[in-house]
């Protein structure tokens, strides 16, 4: 299944209004961007087709193990940019994280990611949007990546991964 246009009736009935952009592609955005509804797949334009939607280049990863689930989710927002969501949700509230993303592409590695403490909460997310990524991307959750559980728990991540590819 991919995306391939919208039903503006349906998305507007849910919070989402549909953008689009300067280069033309479209996305379904939340109206209220504090509502906590995320973003949907960008249907990027493409003129090889004569200006019908072709669908987005996105991916999705999670790995579970016994005490909670780390994922990363990435998608094409443009020409050889992507947006980037990685994070976790642990068994026992936590109460600090150190969170460390690494994108490889054809210019070599860098890396995207966030710390801090939590106020005894069982999950995290992060967002990072517009990251630059020549030609493809393998995104990986570092496996020490960690979040620190109020009953002292060192929890790492299981190192979840995606690979996007034709971002030119």
């Amino acid at each position: 299944m991919y995306a391939g246009g919208f039903d503006l009736a349906v998305a507007k009935a849910h919070g989402y209004k549909i953008v689009t952009y300067s280069n033309g592609d479209q996305q379904a955005v939340p109206v209220n961007p504090r509502s906590g509804l995320k973003k949907g797949p960008l249907v990027v334009r493409n003129a090889a087709t004569r200006g019908t939607l072709a669908p987005a280049n996105s991916g999705y990863d999670e790995v579970t193990g016994d005490c909670g689930e780390s994922w990363i989710y990435g998608t094409q927002a443009g020409t050889d940019h992507v947006d980037l969501e990685s994070g976790f949700t642990v068994t026992d509230p936590a109460i600090a994280y150190n969170w460390v993303i690494s994108l490889s592409d054809a210019n070599g590695t860098s890396h995207q990611g966030g710390s801090g403490t939590l106020a005894e909460r069982s999950s995290w997310e992060g967002q990072w949007n517009g990251l630059y990524q020549d030609d493809y991307t393998t995104d990986q959750v570092s496996t020490s990546s960690v979040a620190l559980l109020e009953d002292g728990t060192t929890c790492y991540s299981g190192g979840p991964f995606i690979v996007l590819g034709g971002l030119g």
